[in-house]
């Protein structure tokens, strides 16, 4: 039977508001899967929010200042307890935040078909949370297909990677450097990612940092080239082999 392909905007951060609905949820969230940064890229690329504003608190919290860095795969007790007070500095505002933003998301998803009796989606993977999230708005198991996946992605009943299924953790982080290369070259959207939907459930999307330039130009290259590639196999070789 026919059925129809739609490219589904969205992401982690779009799907917060229907995921985040207390200052726990907040915390909790916000307190995990940080990268080796400064306290100032934390709170401006993680949260979102001024870091400015949590000076007069840094010393009480922990913090010697703005600049000090956070581990990102080694936390101590201790360290945990420091990004949660920050997060918790930031929670209300962004949990504020959050529920405006509930409205255009769910408009998103009800226009994009996601409702419908028999859907599929198709990602990169690993865990498939974006799946996860949407079977827990919808009410229902959806069909997730990825280019791999890891054993966090077990949990889910209809779900498939490509390269891997349900692959290790320890496995899993040494061959996804090299799906990195790969993901970041052939799969990234060149419009950037989804933060979040307006009223009228159209997405948003998060100013392109300048280094982003050369990788975007780089992809409309390899993707040219894979087309005009299949193009060419096709014309010369169509006759003889299903492409």
């Amino acid at each position: 039977a026919p059925f129809e392909v739609k490219y589904l905007e969205v992401s982690r951060t779009s799907l917060m508001p229907l995921i985040i609905k207390t200052k726990a949820d907040v915390i909790k969230h916000y307190s995990s899967n940080y990268r080796n940064a400064s306290l100032a890229e934390f709170i401006i690329q993680k949260l979102g929010r001024n870091p400015a504003r949590i000076i007069p608190a840094l010393k009480q919290i922990g913090f010697t200042s703005l600049n000090q860095k956070i581990k990102s795969l080694i936390h101590t007790k201790k360290e945990k307890e420091r990004i949660k007070q920050v997060v918790d500095f930031y929670a209300e505002e962004i949990l504020r935040e959050l529920k405006l933003n509930e409205e255009g998301v769910n408009l998103f998803l009800k226009k994009s078909g996601i409702f419908n009796e028999r859907v599929a989606i198709c990602d990169i993977g690993y865990e498939g949370t974006i799946q996860k999230t949407l079977e827990e708005v919808k009410k229902d198991k959806i069909l997730g297909l990825y280019l791999m996946t890891n054993s966090k992605a077990s949990s889910l009943k209809y779900s498939h990677g490509f390269l891997e299924n349900n692959l290790k953790l320890s496995k899993f982080k040494s061959l996804k450097s090299f799906v990195r290369i790969v993901e970041s070259v052939m799969f990234c959207s060149p419009s950037g990612t989804v933060i979040n939907y307006d009223r009228t459930g159209s997405p948003v999307f998060d100013k392109l940092q300048p280094e982003e330039a050369g990788r975007l130009n780089a992809n409309s290259y390899t993707w040219k080239g894979m087309i005009d590639l299949y193009l060419l196999l096709k014309k010369r070789f169509g006759r003889d082999i299903s492409l």
